[in-house]
């Protein structure tokens, strides 16, 4: 028996899947600790500022064209070709630039005009360090990219880990304002060396050269993911959006603390969603109706599984943390509907990937278009209404609710025959999860509190042991083989 243990803590240790996934959750927690405490040194109003100038940054993330997006579906499918895979980085990598001058020319424009945005937040400031990290943004994502083809997943790690580990040393010598400004030179510093590494550390040669056939290519593809990726991540950056706008600095960052610590959440499974994506869709465009259908349930039990076990371990846990943050005493509502929120996304994993496999990155760009148009449209209601600044969160639980559903559809067609609404809603959000779910979205709608939050965890674990055993065995099938994620 000790001898089997001591087997599987090398397989453990030597397994690169498992370095990494292991890296980026001890990072995870790292910047889970660093989130308190820049909540607690920048206070409230800071923290609403912080909060905006990653707002900022978010948008400039996502109009990207879908440049990288493009190029790692394209490199997904055809990854055992190198040729293909260089013509296609030093393609994209000369978009990239392009757009780079697109973003300094806009930010140029901004100041001279007399920058207006964000003006109570004091972003005029903070313009110039946001021109530069939105850049280096673009190329970054491209390059974590190509580094995953070629499993260089170290290089990932380090340009995923240097910012939380650069926030230590800003904790330990700014307070207030100061922070703040450490915070941002710290991610301008990180994001340098990141590019640095990944350009020292190239697997290929690099260049400008364009391709004319895979430009054709990246732009056919990229434009309708561009669409699609935009339009979905703009959902919850618009429902920021509005309560930056509507809502006073101090609740913004009331909403920013919740949602900095319920985004934890998330980033625990899109790490590991991060090295499979890939492999999910490179699979599911070869495999035959069946296969696929079966490859897709045991993704997304196992997935979904995960999220919604830490999501209902987060809720009652989080009450906890806030005795020793008085200041943010009043998030306690707003993360129960934020990490509510997070788990509704991840019932949507595995369909978008099949219908990028599949080629319908058009069909995928008009449902996420359509959903952010009811986000915004709901949570401007609310916002003028001025119902809580907690509250507008429900516009994206709507509107994340209304893509399951019409992706699952959309999904169901592509491999198989349609067989009703009764089917869709049980393939879109198992029984099994949805009882526990309601019962959580209702106690902290009614703003329950104590052992009361402990009621969906008991019934989710009641409901779903087998599945939840299940992850034990994945878990244990990929320390053993390394190629496991492979599936």
């Amino acid at each position: 028996m000790i001898s089997k243990t001591k087997d599987i803590f090398k397989q453990c240790i030597s397994n690169k899947v498992v370095q990494y996934i292991a890296s980026r959750y001890f990072v995870y927690f790292i910047q889970f600790v660093n989130s308190l405490f820049i909540a607690l040194y920048l206070g409230p109003f800071y923290l609403g500022v912080w909060g905006f100038i990653n707002l900022v940054l978010q948008y400039f993330l996502q109009i990207n064209f879908g440049i990288a997006h493009s190029f790692n579906a394209l490199i997904s499918i055809k990854k055992n070709d190198t040729e293909y895979v260089i013509k296609a980085f030093n393609t994209s990598l000369a978009l990239l630039f392009i757009l780079a001058m697109g973003v300094v020319i806009c930010f140029t424009g901004s100041y001279f005009q007399g920058n207006t945005i964000g003006e109570e937040f004091g972003f005029s400031k903070y313009i110039w360090p946001v021109c530069i990290l939105a850049v280096m943004n673009y190329f970054i994502v491209l390059f974590s990219n190509l580094f995953r083809v070629f499993n260089k997943l170290r290089e990932i790690a380090f340009a995923q880990s240097i910012f939380p580990i650069l926030t230590i040393f800003c904790l330990i010598i700014g307070r207030g304002e100061n922070l703040l400004n450490y915070l941002v030179a710290a991610n301008c510093l990180g994001f340098l060396f990141s590019l640095f590494l990944f350009v020292l550390k190239s697997p290929i040669p690099l260049g400008l050269k364009v391709n004319r056939s895979i430009l054709k290519s990246i732009i056919h593809k990229g434009l309708p993911l561009f669409i699609y990726n935009s339009a979905f991540y703009f959902i919850i950056i618009s429902t920021r959006s509005v309560i930056s706008s509507y809502y006073k600095v101090d609740e913004f960052g009331y909403f920013t603390f919740s949602y900095s610590m319920a985004n934890i959440i998330q980033l625990l499974f899109e790490s590991f969603s991060f090295l499979i994506f890939p492999k999910v869709i490179n699979r599911l465009a070869s495999k035959a109706s069946q296969d696929a259908i079966n490859l897709l349930d045991k993704i997304r039990n196992d997935f979904m599984t995960i999220a919604y076990l830490l999501v209902f371990i987060a809720i009652p846990l989080f009450p906890v943390f806030l005795n020793f943050f008085p200041e943010y005493k009043g998030s306690e509502y707003s993360f129960g509907l934020n990490v509510l929120t997070i788990a509704l996304y991840t019932n949507s994993f595995g369909f978008s990937a099949l219908l990028i496999a599949k080629n319908k990155e058009k069909p995928l760009g008009m449902i996420a278009a359509t959903c952010l148009s009811v986000n915004i449209i709901i949570a401007w209601l609310l916002a003028i209404h001025r119902v809580e600044y907690q509250t507008i969160i429900i516009s994206t639980i709507i509107s994340y609710f209304l893509y399951l559903i019409l992706v699952t559809y959309i999904g169901q067609k592509t491999i198989l025959h349609f067989n009703g609404w009764g089917r869709l809603l049980k393939v879109s959000f198992p029984v099994s999860f949805l009882i526990p779910y309601l019962i959580s979205a209702v106690l902290i709608l009614l703003k329950a509190n104590g052992m009361l939050l402990l009621i969906p965890f008991c019934v989710f674990m009641f409901m779903n042991l087998n599945r939840v055993r299940n992850i034990f065995y994945t878990l244990l099938a990929i320390i053993k083989n390394p190629n496991f994620i492979n599936i």
